[in-house]
């Protein structure tokens, strides 16, 4: 008990002395949100017209391909979160990650903001329902980890820099290790969206397919 109320107090601690930091990441989500909800609201009526047929098209061919191939779906999708795991890490360590964590948090937010809005403004109640099913399951887990993945290379970035160029002594290994520790733990998050996004996801549309079509 006294263990965890150690960890507790430095977790309380770290967030509390990283706060502009994670304060400066969920902006970054929620710019990118703003973007996509205003793209999708500039659409034409053609363009529109072309993302409806391809949706319901989509949901036709996603269905078709888990029935033949749904392992080859999920190695892939796997693969696509684990690459977002392994960038976020790279991005800290080589200390890009200023540049770059931004780009990926913000894109994510985008094409969320874009999906959900064109959904619901030009499906209504049926693409709220294709929202739910769809995009909310695996995002609950996806877009935390997404933030605190970048919080976290930020964090580093910021940490591996000011080591360098001040004259104090810090230990990189330790630094490196806990960095790395908890990004592996984030990682398994992505992995686990990555398995609600092929396993769980899928039945779910497959349930409101009749409606939404």
């Amino acid at each position: 008990m006294a263990n965890f109320r150690y960890l507790k107090l430095q977790l309380e601690m770290f967030f509390r002395d990283n706060i502009l930091i994670l304060l400066f990441i969920i902006i970054c989500f929620i710019v990118g949100v703003l973007a996509g909800s205003i793209a999708a609201n500039t659409l034409t009526y053609q363009q529109k017209e072309v993302l409806l047929d391809y949706l319901s098209g989509f949901i036709t061919e996603v269905n078709q391909l888990l029935i033949d191939q749904q392992s080859l779906l999920a190695k892939q999708v796997i693969a696509a979160n684990l690459k977002f795991g392994l960038l976020f890490w790279i991005s800290g360590i080589t200390m890009v990650g200023v540049i770059v964590i931004p780009f990926i948090i913000i894109l994510r937010g985008f094409i969320m903001g874009f999906t959900a809005t064109f959904l619901i403004r030009e499906m209504f109640l049926k693409g709220v329902l294709l929202a739910v099913t769809s995009i909310l399951p695996q995002n609950l887990l996806l877009i935390p980890g997404f933030i605190l993945a970048g919080f976290l290379s930020f964090v580093f970035v910021f940490k591996l820099g000011a080591g360098m160029m001040s004259k104090r002594k810090y230990n990189l290994k330790s630094m490196l290790f806990q960095y790395s520790f908890s990004m592996l733990g984030i990682t398994l998050v992505l992995f686990l969206a990555a398995l609600i996004e092929v396993y769980i996801v899928p039945p779910l549309i497959r349930l409101v397919e009749g409606i939404i079509i």
